[in-house]
């Protein structure tokens, strides 16, 4: 592209700075290979955060470590079951209090009642069991309205046929003694029942006759007050 003299218009090369005729400083125009096109200003923009809120991301062939996950409490059944067994052992402790204060546990009662105490009283001979040689028999029916009665002092007396008989008695170990002739070696094992109305006693002896015949006998009295 032809340069010109800013000043007298003289043609001029592109390389000179002064005009030759007016010595007017030129303009260098700089040539289209010396032309730098200035790059734009890059926008800068801040450093980005890494989101926590996704894990990394694993890699191919990477094994990631494991983790137990806590197990879940059982507390609360536990509790419950518990609660249900402590309902369970109150409600049958109440039951058994219940049984013993009410008299139906007539056994724990008649061992409780087996005492001097517990016997004195007018009893009706209701049974007068004889076994000889285990054939027994029941002699009450020829007895006229029988009865015993034992006094707290240790006395007593029988009536099997009409007729009064007076007799000592002492009680050793649930046995009472002393009631045949006052012999405190015969004794009669006796025991209650009937939550203490139905007194039994037993007694059994043997005998021989002429060292050839001998016999087994058991006495049995049961006896219910009046």
């Amino acid at each position: 592209m032809p340069k010109f003299c800013m000043k007298c218009g003289r043609p001029l090369s592109d390389d000179l700075k002064f005009c030759p005729d007016c010595g007017t400083a030129q303009a260098v125009t700089p040539s289209f290979e010396q032309q730098t096109v200035s790059a734009p200003p890059q926008q800068t923009y801040p450093p980005m955060q890494q989101n926590n809120a996704y894990p990394p991301q694993q890699s191919v062939g990477q094994t990631q470590p494991y983790t137990p996950q806590p197990k879940k409490s059982n507390g609360k059944i536990i509790a419950l079951v518990l609660g249900i067994v402590i309902i369970v052992v109150i409600v049958l402790a109440m039951v058994f209090l219940f049984m013993d204060f009410d008299g139906n546990d007539s056994d724990s009662d008649d061992s409780n009642i087996n005492s001097s105490s517990s016997i004195v009283d007018t009893w009706d001979v209701i049974h007068y069991y004889v076994d000889t040689n285990g054939e027994p028999s029941d002699l009450v029916g020829d007895m006229i309205n029988p009865t015993m009665t034992f006094n707290s002092d240790g006395t007593g007396t029988m009536n099997f046929g009409g007729t009064n008989q007076n007799f000592n008695y002492n009680i050793v170990n649930d046995k009472i003694c002393g009631m045949n002739n006052n012999d405190e070696n015969d004794c009669m094992d006796y025991s209650l029942s009937d939550n203490g109305n139905v007194l039994t006693l037993v007694s059994s002896f043997s005998s021989s006759y002429d060292d050839e015949y001998s016999y087994n006998y058991t006495y049995t009295l049961v006896l219910q007050r009046k």
